[in-house]
Formats: structure tokens, C-alpha cells, sequence
């Protein structure tokens, strides 16, 4: 079972569904199974319903390939000024964990704090 359709990705982002390809929402899709996996264990992961990480796996889908117009880069000039901006159809990025995010996926799998060792950022 998927974390989040195609469809749904594509309603949270805003986007029409034709615009993320299924190779792009495969790769997402998989990526963010393997961060939670990362975060809490296989076994963990296996043992609960995937449905409780719907929530906080869109927003990792969010941080991860959103990027509204495609913008892969920008180069400018100082004289005679002139831009040019180069822009890809899709991209998919790396997921930062933040500690907010971490205890969201801690909380989906049933984990709490309580005599256990938090995660804190270092920043």
C-alpha cells in the first residue's frame, strides 16, 4: 500500500495530476517510505498502519519535489543587465529532518518521549 496517491500528492501540492509523472511520484513516494523507515525502524514501520503517516509523508512530499514553477537555476549580468532563468519540468530534493517533523513521525508510529531519548536538533 502507497502512502499517498498520485492523485492525492498532486491535490495537496495544488497541481493537475497529468503534471507529476509516475516515475516522479514512484521515486517521491519511495524516498519518504525509506526516510520514515530511517527515522523509526522496518519493524516499527511494518507494524502500523501506513495510513497514520498520510499526514506528515504529504508534507515530506511537499519539502521534497514541490517547486511551483520548475526553477532550476538563475544567472545574471551587472552590465547591460540582463537575467536568464532555467527551468525543468519536475525536481525532486533531499528531505531535511527537522526535530518537529521527526516527532511527528515518532508520534504516527506510536512512539512517545517518555522515558525514551529525544531527538534534538544541534542548531
Amino acid at each position: 500500500m502507497a502512502l499517498f496517491t498520485k492523485e492525492q500528492l498532486a491535490a495537496y501540492l495544488q497541481k493537475d495530476a497529468s503534471e507529476i509523472s509516475d516515475a516522479t511520484y514512484e521515486v517521491l513516494e519511495q524516498k519518504i517510505r525509506v526516510e520514515i523507515i530511517n527515522i523509526i525502524g522496518q519493524t516499527r514501520f511494518d507494524s502500523t498502519d501506513e495510513l497514520r503517516f498520510f499526514s506528515v509523508a504529504l508534507d515530506m512530499a511537499q519539502q521534497m519535489g514541490l517547486n511551483p514553477g520548475g526553477l532550476r537555476s538563475v544567472q545574471e549580468s551587472i552590465d547591460d543587465w540582463s537575467t536568464t532563468e532555467t527551468y525543468a519540468a519536475e525536481t525532486v530534493g533531499e528531505f531535511d529532518a527537522t526535530t518537529g517533523m521527526i516527532r511527528r513521525i515518532r508520534k504516527a508510529a506510536g512512539m512517545r518521549n517518555a522515558f525514551s531519548i529525544a531527538i534534538l536538533d544541534p542548531s
